[in-house]
């Protein structure tokens, strides 16, 4: 099972431990040193106090450089953890990791810079050698994350699925509406706001949030597109796309398959015979390492008990309809 943990780890640990060469340098030469100098004692003759030649001893400069490694590494795993939960929840897949080595590049960066500048106090001098390997890297970095975007431009281009629409039901311009004539029309509590409209069945249907999740001013506006009449169908909204928490939909699609690619927008669905709000999402895999598509199938989402169900395509009941991507 893919999640997010492992990979924001392996960013993490790439972009402090592995591309950083000097720390492993200086504790290197730290050890080399101390071992140098506990047989130029015993060749003397000398009785060696292991203690005071200790490689803990003396490195004042070394763990400065270590506690701060450390703190990277937690940043980078922070940032890197928000972004894949909250922001690229629908690409989460090994290929990630590849995708995004832009991030411990630019702490490479960073590290390189630290080095050149002189600010880390250490005792001893970087050998141009560990620059350039550090440099190298970081290139590299940069250099897979751009190549991978350059080879799905070029894929898509020459195999488009931009243009690719499922169940599509044809509506005509989207009416011009004021959002707060609207909602005193439809008699609903302060704090309600008007989501993007979507056409069913002859009509547009505004879903409705209420920042309160009150249930009597959550559900959605039905406009007949024929008079312009506006009927409120109040529905207990607490899960949707638009919740920035562990009831947004996009997350709760992306536990139901961990390692499936999402696509697409949680589109607003009303199951015809009672009325009830669900949100469907599109999953499948890419067509080709991280560009095209090949849908598999979709999640519907109830936004009131959270329940998902996952259907093929051949499965996706009939009254889901309007999904374009």
């Amino acid at each position: 099972m893919i999640n997010y943990l492992p990979i924001c780890i392996i960013l993490a640990i790439l972009g402090t431990l592995l591309v950083n060469p000097a720390i492993y340098y200086h504790l290197y030469k730290k050890r080399k040193d101390y071992l140098k100098a506990v047989k130029e004692k015993k060749d003397k003759g000398i009785e060696v106090k292991r203690s005071h030649y200790s490689i803990i001893s003396n490195c004042g400069s070394i763990i400065p450089l270590i506690v701060g490694q450390v703190i990277i590494f937690i940043l980078v795993f922070i940032f890197a953890y928000l972004m894949l939960y909250f922001v690229m929840v629908s690409v989460i897949s090994w290929s990630t990791i590849l995708a995004y080595l832009w991030i411990p590049a630019i702490i490479q960066c960073l590290n390189c810079i630290w080095f050149n500048e002189g600010s880390t106090s250490l005792s001893y001098e970087v050998e141009e050698s560990v620059v350039k390997a550090g440099t190298v890297i970081t290139i590299a970095f940069f250099a897979i994350p751009i190549m991978i975007e350059c080879h799905k431009g070029i894929y898509n281009y020459i195999n488009p699925y931009d243009t690719i629409t499922f169940m599509e039901e044809r509506y005509s311009e989207i009416p011009s509406v004021n959002e707060t004539t609207i909602l005193k029309e439809a008699n609903l509590a302060a704090g309600s706001s008007l989501k993007e409209p979507v056409y069913r069945n002859g009509n547009w249907i505004y879903p409705i949030e209420n920042e309160s999740s009150h249930v009597e001013s959550s559900g959605y506006l039905i406009v007949d597109s024929a008079n312009g009449n506006i009927s409120f169908v109040p529905k207990d909204i607490e899960y949707s796309p638009w919740m920035a928490s562990r009831k947004n939909t996009d997350l709760l699609a992306r536990k139901k398959v961990p390692p499936k690619v999402l696509f697409g927008d949680c589109i607003f669905e009303i199951e015809p015979e009672t009325g009830d709000v669900y949100f469907c999402k599109f999953y499948g895999d890419y067509a080709c390492f991280r560009a095209g598509r090949k849908v598999e199938g979709a999640i519907l989402i109830n936004a009131t008990t959270g329940e998902s169900e996952c259907y093929t395509m051949d499965e996706i009941p009939d009254w889901v309809t309007g999904i374009s991507f």
